[in-house]
C-alpha cells in the first residue's frame, strides 16, 4: 500500500484483507500516522454503531418470500437454468454465424488479385 488507500483501509478494518494485501497494509500502517489515525476512527465508529444503532427488524413479507424460495423444487430452478443456457448458446451461435456470413460477404466483394481491378 504505497499510497494511502481508504477503501483498502476499510477492508482491513473489517478483516477482509488476507495474505500479501493484509501484510502490505500492516506495513503501511506501521509507517503512516495518518492512516493509523483514520483506522482508529473507522474502528471507533464501527464499535459505536454496533453498540448504539437500533436493531431493525426484517420486513413482514421477508419470511414469506424466503419460504416461497425454499419451497420451490430444485428441479424447477435446474430447468430454468437449462432453458437459459440453451437460449444463450443459441443466441451466441446465431450471432457467430451471422458474423461469419457478413465477413464472408464483404470479402467476396473485394478484389482478390490485381487483375480483378479494371480502371477505365
Amino acid at each position: 500500500m504505497q499510497l494511502c488507500n481508504l477503501q483498502r483501509l476499510d477492508a482491513f478494518a473489517d478483516g477482509e484483507l488476507h495474505g500479501p494485501l493484509r501484510s502490505e497494509c500492516e506495513q503501511h500502517l506501521a509507517e503512516c500516522a495518518l492512516c493509523r489515525a483514520e483506522l482508529a476512527e473507522i474502528l471507533a465508529l464501527r464499535d459505536f454503531l454496533i453498540v448504539n444503532a437500533p436493531a431493525v427488524p426484517p420486513s413482514i413479507s421477508l419470511a414469506g418470500r424466503v419460504r416461497e424460495r425454499i419451497a420451490q423444487p430444485w428441479w424447477a430452478r435446474a430447468a430454468a437454468a437449462a432453458i437459459l443456457l440453451v437460449a444463450l448458446s443459441s443466441g451466441f451461435e446465431a450471432g457467430r454465424k451471422l458474423a461469419e456470413r457478413a465477413s464472408g460477404a464483404a470479402t467476396d466483394l473485394l478484389p482478390t488479385e490485381m487483375g480483378d481491378i479494371h480502371v477505365r
